[in-house]
């Protein structure tokens, strides 16, 4: 009988601290995105990144409506205005969503504005224009740059780095989701073909997100089987030499 208390306090001891682990770790990183995300409203210079999304999203508008002047003596103008329209659209869709303070999806359709917004200026430039017209593709170009410059120098994505850093190094008793940065937005090249595999794109993240998580469950349920039986090995082990030296 007094075996089986001691098993049974064992089992619960394990069982407990087994369980306290991945919750203090959860809380912990919890704490420090809730920090970063912080420096996403105001940062150590006191500049707010959604304020700098916003401007950007604005002076994409600012083409479009400059195009939409010209649109009817330029048929490419159009195509090439409705592709940034198409992705200002998605960027104020979900503008506000912070995605659980990851900000995954508003980084992501940032970094989208771009190829789209060079474009449509590059074809404004060799466009008749007025002569009070010429200026604004250069410079709205310019300032959305200048806007992401800003978002890329922000102290917010050394604090995201952080976080994912050390996510990264508790899995996988971390669930929580990496955030995304803003430093590297701007700077990576547009993949050729990327608006024609954009639509086949979107119909299989949701397949690929979903395969994932099953892969990762079975993962977790995987790791947990082991853990418990090296726990129940360790248990009786710990018994078994209790009761050697109390009956020796």
């Amino acid at each position: 009988m007094k075996k089986k208390r001691h098993v049974g306090a064992a089992i619960f001891m394990a069982a407990a601290i087994a369980a306290s682990i991945p919750l203090g770790a959860n809380r912990s990183l919890m704490k420090l995105r809730e920090e970063a995300s912080g420096h996403y409203y105001y940062d150590d210079t006191g500049y707010a990144l959604y304020e700098g999304l916003e401007r950007r999203c604005a002076e994409a508008n600012n083409l479009i409506t400059l195009a939409e002047k010209y649109a009817e003596q330029d048929s490419g103008l159009r195509a090439l205005s409705d592709s940034l329209e198409h992705q200002v659209k998605l960027f104020e869709k979900y503008e506000y969503e912070d995605e659980n303070q990851t900000f995954q999806k508003i980084a992501s359709l940032n970094a989208q504005l771009d190829q789209p917004a060079e474009a449509l200026a590059a074809a404004l430039e060799k466009a008749e224009l007025s002569e009070n017209d010429k200026k604004y593709p250069a410079q709205i170009l310019a300032n959305m740059r200048s806007e992401q410059d800003k978002l890329a120098r922000s102290s917010y994505n050394d604090q995201a780095r952080d976080y994912n850093e050390k996510l990264a190094r508790m899995r996988p008793i971390a669930f929580l989701k990496p955030m995304a940065t803003f430093d590297e937005a701007a700077s990576e090249p547009s993949a050729q073909g990327e608006a024609a595999e954009q639509g086949e794109t979107a119909q299989t993240a949701e397949e690929a997100l979903e395969s994932r998580v099953d892969a990762f469950a079975q993962d977790v349920e995987n790791r947990a089987e082991t853990f418990g039986q090296q726990v129940e090995d360790q248990v009786d082990s710990l018994v078994d030499g209790i009761m050697d030296s109390i009956f020796n």
